[in-house]
């Protein structure tokens, strides 16, 4: 996606593209209580967590403005309108017929910039070139991100706390199921791009998670670039579920059955720590859940780069962008968690759910993954859904197609976690 796909026109916010996609944004959720702050390293004390009660009497759909809400019901539409709107005929490609709605947003996309006149990636880009600007942008996906999800209401309860991890606090979000005793566990981290969004961005998929699969969900904020350059983010995932891990008890978790999962960057991240668990003959995570995940920096080794590249969402551009702001040296693209497709440890991975769509430039890196997983012999469970693209999960309230694939993941999860 480009820089220009995550932040609201706002004279035409609300009957324009619903914003999705993956990746721009957020911090958020600072830390309530500060951490002694340590070396980089993927190891973190085992402090004994502190909840902080949160709060349920409004949702985040109560917290949207109006024009967000507005936004909201005009893509609640029935499909049938958007088709009747298409200025042509609808987009098939390699035999997927991508959703009427989505193809209605990105051709309004592109009216929108071409009346406007400006070059919007040149005027986000100079936003986003100042500290302020960032956190300008970054704020806007917390609600970008939930505009069009849907809400499954009141859960068992909702706390913040903070993680102990290598470069200071980690400020996470537990979403509790109904129900008392020891639950099975997800740790999840969320996507964009390794430069944006936080645990405000992906709640409606963390609370579809808890409810549907009858599982406990911590959800974690980490370090962000450019700020922190590659790998800090991936030591902060290793240190999290490590802390969740050493603190089951305390936390109402059966240790036995600890997951952890992410969607794009949050999904290589689930990843890197499986590896790693793998690696320091550690607990290994009973089971994975992969929604669209990046698992390879090589992105034109695959056809879907290049047929998929441009105008559905995430685009070429922004994982250019994304990709020089991450790196502190040239070299850094070598590293072994940034090419998990070809990881040798692929045999060791439990048992794993990966959902995908079908318009999108790491499509066929995903595929790639599911199949080397399974030819190494690990149990895999390759969930496609061809009309859909990058950051589905942010559709589930206005796409049919989104909303199973968030409902089924999360009850599948949570069986597998229990197997």
């Amino acid at each position: 996606m480009t820089f220009a796909h995550f932040v609201s026109n706002p004279a035409q916010r609300a009957r324009q593209s619903f914003l999705r996609t993956a990746m721009i944004v957020a911090l958020a959720g600072a830390a309530t209580a500060a951490c002694a702050q340590s070396t980089d390293t993927a190891t973190a004390p085992a402090a004994a967590p502190v909840l902080v009660t949160v709060s349920q009497d409004k949702s985040f759909v109560d917290l949207l403005p109006q024009k967000a809400l507005d936004e909201r019901k005009f893509m609640a539409q029935p499909q049938s309108w958007f088709l009747a709107h298409l200025d042509g005929a609808q987009t098939v490609l390699e035999g997927q017929t991508l959703n009427p709605k989505l193809q209605y947003e990105f051709q309004e996309r592109v009216k929108s910039r071409a009346a406007s006149g400006r070059d919007y990636n040149e005027w986000l880009n100079k936003i986003w070139a100042k500290p302020a600007g960032r956190q300008q942008l970054r704020d806007a996906v917390d609600i970008n991100w939930t505009r069009t999800a849907y809400d499954v209401g009141k859960i068992g309860a909702i706390e913040d706390t903070n993680i102990p991890g290598p470069g200071g606090a980690l400020p996470a979000r537990i979403y509790r199921p109904q129900g008392t005793g020891l639950k099975p566990a997800l740790v999840y981290f969320h996507g964009g791009g390794f430069l944006m969004a936080s645990y405000k961005a992906v709640e409606p998929q963390a609370k579809i998670l808890a409810k549907e699969g009858d599982i406990i969900v911590i959800s974690v904020n980490y370090r962000l670039a450019p700020e922190n350059k590659f790998p800090a983010a991936q030591h902060d995932a290793i240190a999290a579920y490590r802390w969740v891990v050493a603190n089951a008890a305390a936390l109402g978790i059966d240790a036995s059955r600890i997951g952890v999962g992410g969607d794009s960057a949050g999904g290589n991240l689930a990843a890197v720590v499986t590896q790693e668990q793998i690696r320091a003959h550690k607990p290994v995570p009973k089971a994975l859940l992969f929604y669209y995940p990046f698992v390879d920096v090589n992105f034109e080794r695959y056809d879907s780069y290049r047929v998929f590249g441009n105008g559905f969402g995430l685009d070429k551009q922004f994982i250019a962008q994304a990709t020089s702001q991450l790196f502190a040296e040239p070299g850094d693209k070598d590293h072994r968690w940034l090419h998990i497709a070809d990881s040798p440890d692929l045999a060791k991975f439990p048992p794993s759910i990966i959902a995908t769509g079908g318009f999108y430039p790491l499509r066929d890196q995903i595929r790639t993954l599911a199949a080397k997983m399974q030819q190494a012999g690990a149990q895999v469970d390759l969930k496609q859904y061809p009309s859909l693209n990058h950051g589905f999960l942010e559709l589930s309230a206005v796409v049919d197609a989104a909303h199973d694939a968030c409902f089924d993941t999360a009850r599948e999860i949570g069986k597998m976690l229990r197997q």
